[in-house]
């Protein structure tokens, strides 16, 4: 941005130079003087200069000869306009004192800005000299300086004599110049303060009719198709101008309306009251001339402005002069209201079209790469205000480790062998990053060449592919699990039929013969074979949910209690069996042998799965599942049920392996320690009875399996009678909740907010500590996972206290509590929610975690 230094002595022409240039990229400071122009110069070293001569105190010579003669001023651009010097020795005179251009007012605005350019330009290029020389000595300068201050006096001495002249010709003449002058320098001044068209025309009519130079004025503003548009007069009877305006509108224009016609040649009509008879304004004054002018602005005629004068001031050519100055005068004024007018429409309608735009925009300067301009959904995006965008570059507002990817996509657009770039991270001022897709395109702003870019937060897009992937898996899982059920029910029954026969057939035969005989042991061995298969057999069908049952009433805690010293003898004394039941548990319809079953199996795998010394755990407890619960777990059916789990401290699983882990013959063991049966058997008596399974893994973290079994609602025994759940109140804390699995994070988040409180999400350990520390207030509550990457949620809630001292902690993971305890990963009266909970379970635990004192 330049910036000008305009010297007038005159307030009108100091606003309109100001204007002019300030509405095209300067900064302009203003002087009334030359005297106070050094000073402010001397202070702040303009760019360029712009002075005027006729000046009080020190003139434009005097201040463009002591501007070269400072060593800090004289580098730079001095452009004198004037309007009084106009001689061409006054030019000389200037240039020889150093003046870098002579320019006479009045000048078209673009002619002056453009001159004005072209000399600043050149000053900056080196194009001319950058220190103007005079061309002559000093003391000739100041000769000539002398001789032109003689003739401005000759020029004014004349004009005095001509004016006594005048006078002597008569007084009323020269009162009416007076007049006349008084009113067009009001005209000026009312141009210089009023922007609104309507009361621009209106006030002139009465400036001009005030001072009394004339009797009468009206004015009529066209638009660009020559329709009737604004009007204003002063000095006519009200009724006969709405008349005359009605006659105008129906296209019957006054004579004096060939003003408006540009081949009428001269913009200036003189007509005589007799030959304005038929003209209702004219009938008003019928002794009096009118002068009509065009309001004409370059090459459009913005209307007319007719004043009524005496008959011998009419179509004199110094009246028709000064009529024709305050004619172009306020048809430069309108002109510029106009421009501004649309202008100013032009930026609302962009600005209003750049705000509704739903996605995000940016435009950003093709060099520096700074944002220039930002609508709101790019605010809302990145969290920061317009004012902010403004001061923040391209580099601002994506993460250090992506910018060179960046700013390569950014002078691909730029260069337009790509308009799209997907998947581009972008960092909120909160330092969060979510994924968009960039639509860009060049534009050019004057000489300034930029990049406006449309942003799409493509985050619920990706968020609802990862969920409909999740959920198609899902799907395709429980298609491939309902598949091989049907093929193994198949096969197991008619295998188990033909086993049948086999079996039947071996034990008549062994029935007729001796053990003594050879062929006892083999057939011996086929009988067993044959069981060993029909135990396969069985296995196969309660996989495929086909075997037969007998199910009854009976409390779960009971039939396990009764299953303990088996089990105990099963995995062997290395490891430790604990067993918590439940309380009040409510009764299920199920086959106790089945219960049998799952636990066998469920216990084997544990004790195969453990290394050494180790634990499994056997827990009971009622359970209520909810819609919000159910609904991001397909398959599930909200209601109440009975939750049997088994745990293990083992080796765990990793993700590959819990995909498979229920399908028929999958196994990790050795050959000849597993058919793959065992867990499938547990999966199809769960479904069999219309309940649900759930395993959580981790390699080196152990396993747990969650059997959900519907609780029985009609009579039989063991039935207890439900307790009403107190209600859980809504919060209002800040809670950090930490969770590795994005699913659930979400799901958790939702739950939370859902009930009051704010929630601060993070996906790791590391993401939690910047959050935390960043929180400009408390955080009550850390909610965190055990088992995550980086750090186990022990770790992280020692470093978090060290931030809050006061937060409280709420433990959670896919593992038994008992589990965790063993492990110490969990201490005694540490708050713990197991995986998966129900959304009013979740909350409960938080209020009572809250509460603690501790």
């Amino acid at each position: 941005m330049s910036a000008a230094l305009v010297v007038d002595d005159k307030p009108e022409n100091l606003y309109l130079l100001q204007a002019l240039l300030q509405g095209h990229g300067f900064t302009v400071a203003c002087a009334k003087d030359g005297t106070e122009a050094l000073a402010l110069a001397r202070t702040s070293p303009p760019d360029i200069i712009v002075s005027d001569i006729l000046m009080p105190g020190m003139d434009g010579f005097a201040l463009c000869r002591e501007w070269r003669r400072d060593a800090t001023l004289r580098h730079i651009p001095f452009v004198v306009y004037t309007a009084t010097y106009r001689d061409p020795r006054d030019e000389k005179l200037a240039l020889d004192m150093g003046a870098d251009c002579f320019l006479l007012k009045p000048l078209e605005p673009e002619v002056l800005l453009a001159r004005i350019q072209e000399v600043l330009a050149a000053s900056r290029s080196g194009g001319t000299d950058a220190v103007r020389e005079t061309t002559a000595g000093e003391e000739v300068v100041m000769r000539e300086y002398n001789q032109a201050l003689v003739r401005k006096l000759e020029d004014k001495l004349d004009e005095l004599e001509e004016a006594l002249r005048e006078r002597d010709e008569g007084e009323y003449r020269l009162d009416h110049l007076n007049r006349v002058l008084a009113a067009i320098r009001s005209v000026n001044q009312l141009i210089v303060r009023e922007k609104q068209a309507d009361r621009l025309i209106q006030s002139a009519c009465k400036v001009l009719t005030s001072t009394h130079g004339f009797e009468a004025a009206w004015i009529v503003v066209q638009d660009g198709e020559g329709a009737e548009q604004l009007a204003a007069q002063q000095g006519y009877d009200s009724e006969l101008f709405a008349r005359f305006l009605a006659a105008i509108r129906g296209g019957e224009w006054p004579l004096c309306g060939n003003a408006l016609d540009p081949s009428a040649g001269r913009t200036v009509l003189a007509n005589r009251g007799n030959s304005c008879g038929s003209c209702l304004l004219a009938q008003q004054h019928p002794d009096l001339s009118h002068v009509t002018v065009r309001l004409q602005h370059g090459g459009d005629c913005l209307g007319c402005l007719c004043v009524s004068v005496a008959a011998e001031f009419a179509g004199t050519e110094e009246e028709s002069a000064l009529i024709e100055e305050v004619g172009g005068d306020l048809a430069f004024a309108l002109h510029a209201i106009r421009t501004e007018r649309a202008r100013r429409e032009s930026e609302a309608a962009l600005a209003t079209i750049f705000d509704s735009v739903r996605d995000g925009v940016l435009l950003a300067d093709a060099t520096t790469r700074r944002f220039l301009r930002s609508n709101s959904a790019i605010c809302g995006m990145l969290g920061y205000s317009k004012e902010e965008i403004r001061g923040l570059g391209v580099r601002d507002i994506h993460p250090p480790e992506h910018q060179e990817h960046v700013f390569a996509e950014f002078d691909r657009q730029l260069r337009g062998d790509n308009a799209l770039s997907v998947d581009i991270p972008v960092q909120r001022k909160d330092g969060s990053v979510f994924l968009a897709d960039i639509h860009s395109s060049v534009v050019e702003l004057g000489e300034r060449q930029c990049v406006l870019g449309v942003f799409r937060d493509i985050t619920e897009r990706k968020q609802a592919e990862e969920e409909r992937n999740e959920l198609q898996a899902q799907l395709d899982q429980a298609q491939k699990m309902e598949s091989i059920g049907r093929l193994a029910g198949g096969v197991a029954h008619d295998f188990n039929n033909m086993l049948s026969v086999i079996l039947g057939h071996v034990e008549l035969v062994l029935e007729r013969i001796s053990p003594e005989q050879p062929l006892f042991d083999d057939l011996t061995e086929i009988q067993s074979a044959a069981r060993r298969s029909a135990d396969l057999t069985r296995q196969l069908l309660a996989f495929a949910r086909k075997q037969t049952v007998s199910p009854r009433v009976l409390d779960l805690d009971s039939t396990v209690e009764g299953m303990l010293k088996m089990l105990r003898r099963l995995i062997g004394e290395d490891l430790d069996l604990a067993w918590i039941p439940g309380r009040n548990l409510w009764p299920v319809r199920v086959d106790p042998s089945q219960i049998d079953q799952i636990l066998a199996n469920l216990c084997v795998n544990a004790r195969d799965a453990i290394t050494g010394p180790g634990k499994v755990t056997i827990e009971t407890s009622n359970v209520k599942l909810d819609e919000a619960y159910c609904a991001g777990h397909p398959g599930y059916v909200p209601g109440s049920y009975v939750l049997l789990a088994v745990s293990d401290d083992g080796c765990g699983m990793d993700k590959e392996t819990l995909a498979r882990v229920f399908e028929p013959f999958f196994t990790t063991k050795e050959v000849g320690r597993g058919t793959g049966l065992g867990l499938a058997t547990v999966y199809g008596i769960v479904k069999q009875n219309n309940g649900f399974i759930n395993v959580y893994s981790e390699p080196g973290h152990g396993t747990t399996f969650r059997m959900y079994l519907p609780r029985h609602t009609g009579t039989g025994a063991g039935q207890q009678p439900e307790v009403a759940e107190e209600p859980v109140g809504r919060g209002q804390e800040v809670i950090l909740l930490v969770e590795d699995e994005a699913a659930l994070l979400r799901m958790g988040t939702s739950m939370l907010e859902r009930q009051g409180y704010t929630v601060l999400a993070a996906s790791t350990p590391g993401e939690a500590l910047r959050l935390a520390s960043a929180h400009p207030g408390e955080v009550e509550l850390l909610m965190t996972d055990v088992v995550m990457p980086e750090m186990d949620g022990r770790e992280l809630a020692s470093q978090i206290r060290s931030l809050y001292p006061q937060i409280k902690v709420l433990f959670m993971s896919g593992y038994m509590a008992n589990t965790l305890a063993h492990r110490r990963i969990l201490e005694e009266g540490e708050h713990f929610v197991g995986k998966p909970f129900t959304m009013s379970e979740l909350w409960a635990k938080v209020r009572k975690a809250l509460a603690d004192g501790r």
